[in-house]
């Protein structure tokens, strides 16, 4: 999880309140800058879940790439020409 998923999370929750107070009460301008900041936790979500898949793809990208990553030695024996 990042900051942004957190910070996502916190602004979801206090736009939902504020939406909330705002029908409550009547006060029409409460409840769009509730929804606003509801809306804007989800899209800070989204952001902070698509950091962390494209995270994980360089993550596995990097430990495939050092799984078949030849050692010294292999590789200087390819520049000889002699192969094991």
């Amino acid at each position: 999880m990042n900051k942004e998923r957190v910070n996502g999370a916190i602004d979801e929750v206090v736009g939902t309140v504020k939406r909330m107070v705002g029908e409550s009460t009547g006060d029409l301008k409460g409840e769009v800058n509730g929804t606003v900041q509801q809306l804007k936790g989800k899209a800070e979500i989204a952001e902070g879940k698509l950091k962390d898949a494209l995270q994980d793809v360089h993550d596995r990208v990097v430990a495939a790439n050092e799984q078949t990553k030849p050692d010294e030695r292999q590789i200087e024996l390819e520049e000889n020409h002699i192969l094991l």
